[in-house]
């Protein structure tokens, strides 16, 4: 529309699917809606999932199908897993204490590695992943920092100018 993409998503909410959605399976779908376009060319939205990465969880990309598709750093295509990144020490889906988070000494590990945030009011703490952290890190195939790092506007995606 002629905005920066930033304002168009950033802090927006996805929302179920309902009934008159263009998916078979709209019971158990969620949309992301996109308004009319200005430009046309590729445009890249990127977000963090949190999910137990011993959990079997996929997205998959249902309408339109020809005209999306999802990246991770293991994997890319309509379809991918959601299971941590591949290699990541306590993000991954090899499970033990390797794959996950055992124990408090992995959580203040991580914390003063600067993966892990922590908001203390004062009554309770609050860890959360730090996004740069999950962004920057190297899964078999990319880092989600470094595909964002290699657009460039108007040649790989889409550019206002």
């Amino acid at each position: 529309a002629g905005v920066l993409i930033t304002q168009s998503f950033d802090q927006r909410p996805d929302r179920a699917a309902v009934s008159t959605d263009p998916v078979l399976n709209w019971e158990k779908s969620y949309a992301v809606d996109f308004g009319r376009a200005n430009y046309l060319g590729d445009a890249y939205i990127r977000t963090i999932f949190y999910t137990n990465p011993l959990d079997d969880v996929t997205i998959s990309a249902d309408h339109p199908k020809e005209r999306m598709s999802f990246m991770t750093p293991d994997a890319s295509g309509l379809e991918v897993q959601l299971n941590g990144v591949s290699g990541q020490a306590h993000n991954n889906s090899s499970g033990g204490g390797e794959g996950t988070i055992s124990s408090l000494e992995d959580v203040f590990e991580l914390v003063n590695q600067g993966q892990v945030c922590v908001i203390d009011s004062g009554r309770k703490a609050s860890f959360f992943w730090n996004q740069a952290a999950v962004y920057a890190m190297q899964g078999s195939e990319r880092s989600v920092s470094g595909a964002t790092n290699s657009l460039v506007a108007g040649q790989t995606c889409i550019g206002l100018g």
